[in-house]
């Protein structure tokens, strides 16, 4: 994306950019992984988080972030979110990665819809099952959705907990190509401008769909 830029740096650097627990008041400016030493096992302050974001915007995205989280009792998390400006029929798509001492213990990727039907466009559903049809193998079996997600996920959603090495490389080569197949997608839409009632309607129909995937994303 040429476009793409800094999202306002007001409204989360020096916030939200690192967040470490031993260092909740950022008198250390996010220095305090290497001055401060972490406590271990039973000390106060055990086990340490540590939680890094990156946000940026573009001509569709409103809000493009990526957190990594590191806790000192062997959780991983990478949570990636892709809001499109409300003016845009795109889908929001969301992944994470849930890792416990070197274990993938959930695998999730979806296009969230954002349609009052919770249907995606026809054509984007086919490019997600074509996907997976290429990268996701027979075997690999569907998790139980978790419960925040039940009400935003497309019938497409993949969630899995990997069973073997080969499984999560599918399901990581299936998240990238769906990664670039929405950018590109992105790349060719346009808004929808409030000319006519109708899409007023659809403005407003995006903007509930958007709602919907705040109050309920965990």
């Amino acid at each position: 994306m040429a476009d793409l830029n800094i999202y306002p740096r007001k409204k989360w650097k020096g916030k939200y950019d690192i967040c470490d627990s031993m260092d909740p008041n950022r008198e250390l400016d996010g220095m305090s992984y290497a001055d401060v030493p972490s406590p271990r096992k039973g000390e106060e302050g055990y086990p340490r988080l540590l939680l890094e974001n990156r946000i940026y915007c573009s001509r569709v995205f409103r809000k493009l972030h990526v957190e990594v989280g590191h806790r000192q009792d062997g959780l991983q998390v990478l949570h990636a979110v892709l809001y499109p400006r409300y003016a845009y029929d795109v889908p929001i798509l969301a992944m994470d990665l849930v890792v416990i001492n070197g274990n993938v213990t959930l695998a999730i990727i979806d296009a969230c819809p954002v349609r009052k039907n919770m249907q995606l466009p026809a054509h984007y559903l086919q490019t997600m099952q074509e996907l997976q049809e290429k990268f996701l193998t027979d075997a690999v079996k569907q998790r139980r959705i978790p419960e925040w997600g039940t009400n935003i996920f497309s019938p497409a959603c993949v969630c899995i907990q990997p069973q073997t090495p080969a499984e999560l490389a599918g399901f990581l080569q299936y998240a990238v190509a769906l990664h670039r197949a929405h950018m590109m997608l992105c790349q060719l839409v346009e808004p929808v401008h409030p000319t006519t009632p109708r899409n007023i309607a659809r403005r407003t129909e995006l903007l509930e769909g958007h709602k919907r995937c705040a109050h309920n994303h965990a």
